[in-house]
């Protein structure tokens, strides 16, 4: 049987853009998942966060107090 041994509620993710990476630039910010109600509300932070750019590629370039067994990846999905 797992047992988490980090149970830490404040998960957070730091939201880039592929555009600014490709441009040597890691603006971004640290978004607090549990802040969202859902992963649309998530998103539109995550579009507000970047709204210099049209149609922002997000990009997940670091994560901070994640509870044992999750992973963060690159991308942004709502499933697998």
């Amino acid at each position: 049987m797992n047992t988490l041994t980090n149970t830490n509620l404040q998960p957070k993710v730091y939201v880039g853009t592929y555009k600014k990476y490709n441009e040597s630039s890691l603006k971004g910010g640290w978004l607090t998942l549990t802040d969202y109600k859902d992963y649309d509300e998530f998103c539109a932070a995550c579009r507000k966060l970047h709204k210099d750019e049209h149609d922002p590629e997000l990009m997940i370039q670091g994560c901070s107090d994640m509870p044992d067994g999750l992973s963060v990846m690159e991308w942004l999905s709502e499933q697998e």
